[in-house]
């Protein structure tokens, strides 16, 4: 018997709450332009990185 792939439900724009991304400003244009009223939050792995990246930078000043 030939398993089933998942079907992918398509949603509407006003049903996504929370997008979670790289908050690039490619990333969060996309993001508002085609979900207005989604919440934006910082994918977790990417803040660490900036915030990393961006001490990294002012301690060698």
């Amino acid at each position: 018997m030939r398993r089933r792939e998942p079907r992918l439900q398509c949603l509407r724009a006003e049903d996504v709450l929370l997008v979670a991304l790289d908050m690039s400003d490619a990333y969060k244009g996309f993001a508002r332009r085609t979900l207005p009223d989604a919440r934006l939050v910082a994918y977790k792995l990417h803040a660490l990185r900036l915030q990393n990246t961006r001490s990294r930078g002012n301690a060698s000043r």
